[in-house]
């Protein structure tokens, strides 16, 4: 009997051990999103979303299993957020580096050129007014030509020190249009894939038509997109069809425009043979009917994609409007019935 109160006792200690274990588990996750690191505001609320769903992913572990499952997703958001820190890190860093390389020689120009040639030009202005004083012609006309001398290599030197305050003001200039050209960049692109939007795919397809050069646009449909955005949160669907574009970028070898040419399809503009373009559609369809990685409550799970592809060529000095009509009728085949 003593025998048996030990052992319910010991249970009963284990199990409070067990749950202080797993609340403490818990709280250490919050912790860990809580102080996270803020270098970037938007992968750090991205970073603690995923840390939010592996909480309560854990507070539902009621087995060995899923307890290894969240520490296995952990470490994976752990080892990407620093990953991600330590590449931000390293651009400030270089960033910092090259602005106080460059304000210091800014600086010490500046500083060492004005006061050189106040102090020159004060001397030479001095030798001047005591020339003028003295009836000896020569020595005045030798006076004349060394401080004639002098002041030009100081205006040069100004000139100098001015065109490197000029330079600094362009280059603070092209990191504003390269933030700026950045910044659109984003805009004109969907936010959901990544790709081009349909209108940078349009202004695209002009251009090459004004060129009067040979091009394709191959397509790839998404065929159960529809049917998966009913089964999956937004959140999921993001995560898959980034990785579609980043798989059909690297297909084409990072060398075309992909854009989202509308809800389930995709196209790129291919400066390319159309026979060659042929087999690559057919390789591509291959490549991309894939399942891909993404998170749901922190756990890493396939999602599969089906997809079909076709081409549409366009040969010099063909009519463009019938090259149009035929982009409009293949997304249409592609994108099929909604399902």
């Amino acid at each position: 009997m003593i025998s048996l109160r030990k052992t319910a006792t010991e249970l009963d200690r284990l199990e409070e051990l067990q749950q202080t274990l797993a609340k403490c588990y818990g709280l250490a996750i919050k912790s860990s999103a809580e102080y996270a690191v803020e270098l970037d505001a938007r992968s750090t609320e991205y970073f603690r979303q995923r840390l939010q769903s592996l909480d309560v992913q854990c507070s539902q572990a009621s087995a060995p299993e899923h307890y290894n499952a969240v520490q296995a997703s952990l470490r994976g958001e752990l080892r990407n957020y620093r990953d991600q820190a330590r590449e931000q890190m390293t651009r400030m860093r270089k960033d910092l580096q090259n602005a106080a390389v460059a304000m210091k020689v800014f600086a010490e120009s500046v500083s060492t050129s004005g006061d050189d040639c106040e102090l020159q030009l004060r001397r030479e202005v001095e030798r001047l007014e005591a020339l003028a004083a003295s009836d000896d012609i020569e020595q005045i006309r030798g006076g004349i030509e060394s401080a004639t001398g002098t002041i030009l290599r100081s205006c040069s030197q100004l000139r100098r020190s001015h065109q490197l305050v000029v330079t600094q003001l362009q280059d603070e200039i092209r990191t504003l249009h390269q933030t700026m050209d950045n910044e659109r960049s984003r805009m004109d692109r969907d936010h959901v894939s990544g790709a081009w939007s349909r209108q940078k795919l349009n202004e695209r397809i002009e251009h090459m038509l004004r060129q009067n050069e040979p091009f394709c646009v191959l397509f790839v449909s998404a065929r159960n997109l529809r049917r998966l955005e009913r089964q999956h949160s937004p959140t999921v669907i993001t995560d898959a069809l980034r990785a579609l574009v980043q798989q059909f970028d690297g297909i084409l070898g990072g060398e075309a425009m992909i854009g989202r040419w509308s809800e389930d399809v995709f196209s790129a503009i291919l400066e390319m043979d159309p026979s060659s373009a042929m087999a690559l559609s057919a390789e591509t369809n291959r490549k991309l009917s894939m399942s891909y990685p993404v998170w749901t409550s922190g756990v890493a799970q396939m999602l599969t994609i089906e997809t079909s592809t076709g081409i549409v060529d366009r040969r010099r000095d063909s009519d463009a409007s019938k090259f149009y009509r035929k982009l409009e009728q293949m997304a249409a085949a592609l994108a099929g019935p909604a399902v």
